[in-house]
């Protein structure tokens, strides 16, 4: 998901950082959301960005 704040600019120096929210367990998963801020090189947030990456833990191994 993409929250725009404003367009980027021709001559725009944008810069963008990560921030990990949340971390979780899902069942044998397990689930990241992060939020990535994009801002200007003078501190102007132009977007954020939200994702949630899964990963999948491994079924159980027959006779195991």
């Amino acid at each position: 998901r993409f929250v725009h704040h404003r367009p980027a600019r021709p001559g725009d120096t944008l810069t963008a950082r990560t921030i990990v929210e949340d971390i979780r367990d899902a069942g044998r998963n397990e689930l990241m959301s992060m939020r990535m801020e994009i801002r200007t090189t003078d501190g102007e947030l132009i977007c954020e960005a939200y994702n949630l990456i899964v990963s999948r833990g491994t079924a159980a191994s027959a006779g195991a």
